[in-house]
């Protein structure tokens, strides 16, 4: 009798045991609190949002977000000049929209690279258009980066060929263990072709459109 109400307590055991890896590998949450709690590549759970429009645009060193953007993935911890991406979280880190977006858009973005993207580049997407961000120097430059969405995008990702090394085995005498990306600033989005559109905001940031 001993032995057999310990077989069955090993099979309970057993059981829980195996019900708890599969909550812990399938868990049943949604798809926020996977970002954030188990991927970590949700950059904040609950920010606060200000009032804002996306021709007014983004300031990356602004506490919380605008009203136009839900989250953003993949970013670090938020400075005095903007935000770095950091591969740490995700290789692809991008930013969610609260509104979709469609028709003719020019995005607006000032950002310079870490150390180990200069002279190389990235691929911006939104929905199904995929255009080229070209990197030729360290310093912070004002992109136009233009999309024809023939359908609603409400996602705006940066697709890394390969994952940034760390700083500090990028450069040794860096003691920053983040896998820095992209050094972001400033974004806006709007409507028409970047042509024709005119300094977004008026930011005085801006520069003159990389080539």
């Amino acid at each position: 009798m001993k032995i057999l109400t310990k077989l069955l307590l090993i099979v309970v055991l057993l059981v829980v045991y195996a019900m708890t890896l599969v909550a812990f590998f399938h868990p049943d949450v949604t798809p926020k609190y996977q970002a954030y709690f188990i991927d970590h590549t949700l950059s904040e759970w609950s920010p606060k949002h200000y009032s804002s429009d996306p021709e007014q645009g983004m300031h990356f060193s602004k506490p919380g977000l605008p009203d136009w953007v839900e989250s953003v993935y993949g970013f670090s911890f938020r400075e005095d000049w903007g935000r770095w991406t950091d591969a740490f979280a995700t290789t692809d880190p991008s930013i969610a929209f609260t509104q979709p977006f469609t028709g003719q858009i020019c995005v607006y973005l000032v950002a310079g690279p870490a150390p180990a993207l200069v002279g190389k580049s990235v691929s911006v997407r939104m929905g199904e258009e995929r255009e080229t961000l070209p990197f030729a120097c360290a310093e912070p430059k004002e992109y136009r980066i233009p999309f024809h969405l023939a359908g609603e995008a409400s996602r705006l990702e940066f697709v890394m060929s390969e994952r940034p090394p760390r700083e500090i085995d990028f450069a040794p005498n860096n003691n920053d263990t983040r896998r820095l990306g992209i050094a972001m600033s400033y974004l806006a989005i709007r409507r028409g072709s970047c042509a024709d559109t005119t300094n977004a905001g008026g930011n005085p940031q801006l520069s003159v459109k990389e080539k």
